[in-house]
């Protein structure tokens, strides 16, 4: 098994990615697909 490398994102990205999902409606898969995260970190940004 492959580990991925580990994805830093700052806080103001991490504001833009909660947006995406909330006020536009993007799915936890399409935000991970875009940001490169795993998908437990998409959904904490979205609570």
């Amino acid at each position: 098994m492959i580990r991925k490398t580990k994805v830093t994102v700052s806080a103001k990205q991490k504001l833009e990615y909660a947006k995406l999902m909330i006020e536009k409606g993007y799915s936890n898969q399409q935000v991970k697909e875009i940001s490169g995260a795993g998908k437990s970190a998409v959904s904490r940004l979205k609570q």
